[in-house]
């Protein structure tokens, strides 16, 4: 578990979320279960994989995916402290993430992400 604070844009037409509901979000370079990247088309952009839905994938487990690009990083202090804030667009939805740099070190600008979503 990580102390990270998120502020997500979030369809709730699409998924209905209320206030004081929990939430379990998970965000992944990859939905293969075993860690293989999805397939990538040109310039380097993932392509919709047509097995999936004949496999099962992370996805599986949530009910909510949206997929992702990662367009912002940049280290900020706040309260004397050191802290990380990443941003990432999907499909026009935004999440910001902010936390200690050490649990968000693995996203990169332009990197491709999913946001998967389960109430708990």
């Amino acid at each position: 578990m990580y102390d990270l604070d998120v502020v997500l844009d979030l369809n709730v037409d699409v998924y209905p979320v209320s206030a004081g509901d929990k939430l379990s979000v998970c965000i992944a370079s990859t939905i293969n279960l075993d860690g293989k990247p999805m397939p990538v088309g040109d310039p380097g952009q993932q392509v919709y994989d047509t097995s999936v839905g004949k496999r099962a994938t992370l996805a599986d487990s949530y009910d909510y995916v949206a997929f992702g690009k990662v367009f912002k990083y940049k280290d900020a202090a706040k309260d004397g402290k050191v802290k990380a804030e990443v941003y990432a667009s999907f499909g026009g939805l935004l999440m910001q993430m902010s936390g200690d740099p050490k649990q968000l070190d693995e996203l990169d600008v332009d990197q491709s992400v999913y946001l998967l979503i389960r109430k708990v």
